[in-house]
């Protein structure tokens, strides 16, 4: 593995403010604490995030999180090691989107259904207010047990449909069904699961018509 300095959070202020910011609120949403505190550290280049990850990961990738740790493209090189234009308001809602997944996978034991992780910390980062509203729901299904080989397209639909399933049917419904998610092996369990907790399957029909 490349050697490399990672730049910690507390050279920061403002970051290790919008950490803990994150941790209290997500801390009050989910109903437990972290086992351990965040620690959000800085990447400066497309080679660490490699070697972090352990693979080539793809170019749109710019925060990641390990147990818990959680990795960024430093602000200076982000356009430069990235497919992505910077945008100042969203990069910082990135921490709370990466540390939401520590506390969804701390509840779950894993990052399953991948289209209720990521649309969950999509929806409680705030990060939706960025991405257009879909018009019609028709590939969040792709990305459940099993990972699609278009990664990047989960974030197109995820997070609004968390906000309809949020909005609708509140937060405890959802909770229940996170919880229920640690027990869960594959797809079917889960959608048995779904129609248990919302008295509907799980389907495009189902989230287009709330």
């Amino acid at each position: 593995m490349t050697s490399y300095f990672l730049e910690p959070a507390q050279n920061k202020t403002n970051y290790e403010e919008l950490l803990s910011k994150s941790v209290l609120e997500l801390q009050d949403f989910f109903g437990f604490q972290l086992k351990v505190k965040p620690c959000l550290l800085f990447l400066k280049s497309r080679q660490e995030f490699d070697d972090i990850c352990g693979r080539p990961t793809e170019s749109w990738v710019t925060g990641y999180n390990i147990s818990n740790l959680v990795f960024l493209m430093e602000e200076t090189v982000y356009e430069q090691e990235s497919s992505k234009k910077l945008n100042p308001e969203n990069y910082p809602l990135t921490v709370k989107h990466e540390v939401c997944h520590i506390f969804y996978r701390q509840l779950v034991g894993k990052n399953k259904p991948t289209w209720l992780s990521e649309g969950l910390s999509l929806f409680l980062s705030n990060q939706i207010k960025f991405r257009s509203r879909p018009d019609t729901f028709k590939n969040f299904l792709k990305f459940g047990d099993k990972n699609s080989v278009d990664q990047e397209t989960v974030y197109e639909e995820s997070g609004f449909v968390v906000e309809k399933l949020f909005n609708k049917f509140g937060k405890e419904k959802l909770l229940e069904l996170i919880k229920v998610t640690r027990e869960i092996g594959n797809d079917q369990q889960f959608n048995e699961k779904f129609s248990q907790i919302y008295g509907s399957e799980l389907s495009y029909d189902f989230i287009n018509e709330l």
